[in-house]
């Protein structure tokens, strides 16, 4: 599975819903679909979570992403 995360609006202004609209459908003509959508917090910044993929494999562990932080 990958993931991709755009920010619409900013510290001024929240997104306009065709904003969210146009982004939706470009990400989906490239193989994108919608995984979450959140406010950052203190902003009117929209986060959306995009995902795209297969599942990893059942029994097929990925190194963490954590070990590359330590």
């Amino acid at each position: 599975m990958e993931y991709r995360v755009e920010i619409l609006g900013g510290t001024m202004r929240a997104p306009k819903p065709h904003e969210l609209e146009a982004l939706l459908n470009q990400v989906a003509e490239e193989g994108w679909m919608l995984g979450e959508l959140s406010y950052k917090p203190n902003s009117n910044q929209l986060w959306v979570i995009l995902q795209r993929g297969e599942p990893n494999e059942a029994g097929v562990r990925r190194k963490s992403w954590l070990a590359d932080w330590s």
